[in-house]
């Protein structure tokens, strides 16, 4: 996938009003876990992005949400990381992965629904 937004931006990027390419790398390229290369913090107060991949630390008990500071994870645990470290609500998405598992879901249900299965 990250060989395809590579050819992507090196064949679409020369243009004036084309998007930085850390914007279209931040938005498109996935980790080798499969979620984002580039993360956000896991706090939802803070809307720190990542400059580096993995740059921020991870939580030591899911492994899976990163947070830019120690202070954001404490804000964080207390209010939200402790209800779901370890499931699939801790584990960041892209937008489009999560566009597409909606969709997948309502197609799931359509076909069960509508008796093809």
């Amino acid at each position: 996938w990250n060989d395809l937004v590579d050819a992507y931006t090196a064949t679409h990027m020369h243009s004036a009003d084309a998007p930085a390419l850390h914007d279209v790398e931040v938005a498109a390229k996935i980790s080798w876990t499969g979620g984002p290369l580039y993360n956000t913090c896991g706090y939802q107060g803070c809307s720190k992005l990542e400059s580096l991949p993995s740059e921020f630390m991870l939580c030591s008990k899911c492994k899976q949400t990163r947070f830019c500071s120690r202070e954001c994870f404490k804000k964080s645990w207390r209010a939200q990381h402790k209800h779901v470290c370890g499931t699939d609500e801790a584990e960041p998405m892209l937008a489009s992965q999560i566009a597409c598992n909606d969709i997948m879901k309502y197609l799931g249900t359509a076909i069960s629904q509508s008796g093809m299965i």
